[in-house]
């Protein structure tokens, strides 16, 4: 075609595009205030609304979404809009179909724009989708079949393969997206379909796990720590040998061949791969085993660090004695230790650390004793010459125990053994529904002390537990804490800036805890809310216990509930005095 004759046809295509551009101008002038002709959200159609009709127009829409229907052949499960977080964002969507033609030329100049035809804006909503699967999970339990990963157990001397098993249930999956398909056409009915569920684990892994596990069994260990050796026996090493199902991401090659929708090489690890999800039975050496055996090792072996003895006296901190460094086993390197070497059929070394010991003459000024910060007092007159003496003996067991900054202090532990060894007499405990002796009875009166101490200080506590029946020692009712190696415990945070110094003292009848350390200004309460129990009869009691101030503040109701106390017979021809 010549210039000359072209020139016609560019100045139609221009006067066309001009025209087109003139009447989109003006649909937008007219519309300015307006959603665009043939704009609709989930087939409503919004054309020529105002954003606040638009908004009314879904609310109304919304409405009809009270609930979620999942039907699977006869069943039908039905959930609430609430429980599912579903909610929809009337205003949003309105905002969106507003702008739906005014920003996107392509938009502008489809022929919605003009009249023809219709443009789907997208609706704005809020749907926990993980909310929704667990109550489909749970509410098709009774009708589902879970598959079973194989796996391999112990039997004897020897590990034997457990195949896997197929189950049979409903697809979560599938069905949580096609709530969300639903939920965008204001549709509340999905159909859910039943799948196989394949385990993660198949039949064809149990050999290499076989044989794995047997030659961890097999392997012959050998641990040596400060020029002792220790001999695990086979036995022992079977019992380290553990399984976990490990996850491994393969990445496949995409050939040209490969038919794959374009947005999936984009959604995967690189335009060239897919990656897909394996799972596998691994044969290892169990940590948490081996560590229990390092544990064994290191009591034999280790010496831990001695601290000299701290008490306050007149408002100063006095160091008394020597403090000592200690030489330790560096467990969790142990634990690598051993697994490794064992592995290779080599000893095993265990590291020695040095151990610091925490008080020293030069240090003091660091602990942030500066002051009492909590304490408490029990009685327990009229009790036996025995309990009497295992409340000392326990008393003085916590007397200059330093709690560190953040650490949990455990009564059971800080107490250790309990019996004849460590100078305990045999007196009264509630023990398996009965009223019996045994050495350490009375040790009660020492942890409820201390957890007495622990709330007047405002310290967080994770572990409390009430006695069977209410004792009269532990007055008022309600505000006891038993304790019995190695459960029930008794527990709770250092959470202030500085060390905690403990200080106990028997003086006659009554036994008195001191808590030392850095005061920052919080405040405690305990408030008897309610004691509806006594010692013959049983019943119930309750305390609020509130901290203000401080790093955290507690709010906390501690319930206890008592049993009669006949339902626990004494032993013999004592009695509870």
């Amino acid at each position: 075609m010549s210039e000359r004759g072209g020139r016609p046809f560019l100045r139609a295509a221009l006067t066309v595009v001009i025209i087109v551009l003139g009447i989109v101008g003006l649909s937008q002038v007219i519309y300015r205030d307006r959603v665009l002709p043939g704009v609709s959200v989930a087939g409503s159609n919004l054309g020529g609304q105002t954003e606040s009709e638009a908004a009314a127009t879904i609310a109304d829409r919304a409405n009809e979404i009270q609930r979620l229907t999942f039907v699977d052949g006869k069943k039908a499960y039905v959930f609430p809009a609430a429980e599912l977080g579903l909610k929809i964002d009337a205003k949003a969507t309105a905002e969106a179909a507003m702008r739906a033609g005014r920003s996107d030329l392509g938009i502008a100049l489809a022929p919605s724009s003009f009249g023809f035809g219709t443009y789907d804006s997208p609706l704005v909503y809020r749907l926990n989708r993980a909310a929704l699967k667990q109550k489909l999970l749970e509410r098709t339990a009774d009708s589902t079949v879970p598959s079973v990963d194989a796996s391999v157990v112990r039997v004897g001397d020897d590990f034997e393969g457990r195949p896997a098993e197929d189950g049979f249930g409903i697809d979560t999956d599938r069905a949580v997206r096609d709530a969300s398909l639903a939920i965008e056409r204001f549709g509340t009915s999905v159909t859910v379909r039943r799948v196989t569920l394949r385990p993660r684990v198949t039949s064809r892994d149990l050999a290499p796990a076989l044989a794995k596990a047997r030659f961890l069994a097999d392997q012959p260990a050998l641990v040596e720590a400060s020029d002792r050796e220790f001999h695990p026996g086979a036995d022992t090493v079977r019992d380290w040998v553990g399984f976990e199902v490990a996850k491994r991401t393969v990445k496949t090659p995409l050939s040209d061949a490969t038919v794959v929708p374009a947005f999936l090489k984009d959604l995967y690890l690189t335009p060239a791969e897919l990656g897909e999800e394996q799972y596998r039975l691994a044969a290892e050496y169990d940590r948490e085993r081996v560590g229990t055996y390092v544990k064994t090792v290191a009591d034999q072996v280790d010496r831990p660090a001695r601290n000299g003895r701290l008490a306050m006296q007149g408002g100063k901190v006095v160091f008394s004695g020597q403090s000592e460094d200690g030489l330790v086993v560096d467990r969790a390197a142990a634990v690598r230790e051993v697994i490794d070497r064992t592995k290779r059929g080599e000893v095993a070394t265990l590291r020695i650390v040095r151990e610091p010991a925490t008080v020293s003459p030069t240090n003091l000024g660091k602990l942030g004793l500066k002051t009492l910060i909590g304490s408490a007092t029990t009685t327990f007159e009229g009790s036996p010459v025995n309990r009497t003496f295992n409340i000392g003996v326990g008393a003085a067991k916590f007397d200059g125990i330093l709690i560190k900054p953040g650490q949990e202090f455990s009564f059971n532990t800080a107490l250790g053994d309990v019996g004849p060894e460590t100078g305990y007499r045999p007196e009264l405990v509630i023990l398996e529904n009965k009223t019996t002796p045994q050495y350490g009875g009375g040790l009660c009166q020492v942890s409820t002390t201390m957890f007495r101490a622990a709330m007047d200080t405002g310290l967080p506590i994770t572990d409390r537990t009430n006695h069977s029946y209410a004792v009269h020692y532990y007055a008022p009712i309600g505000m006891d804490a038993t304790i019995y190696p190695p459960n029930p415990d008794m527990k709770f945070v250092n959470n202030t800036k500085g060390h905690i110094l403990v200080q106990t003292s028997v003086s006659g009848q009554s036994i008195t805890y001191q808590f030392y350390g850095t005061p920052d200004g919080r405040k405690s309460a305990t408030d008897v809310l309610s004691i509806n129990a006594t010692e013959e009869g049983g019943g119930t009691a309750s305390f609020r216990y509130t901290v203000t101030g401080g790093p955290e503040p507690i709010d906390r109701v501690f319930y206890s509930n008592y049993k009669p106390r006949k339902a626990f017979p004494v032993a013999g021809e004592q009695s509870l005095n």
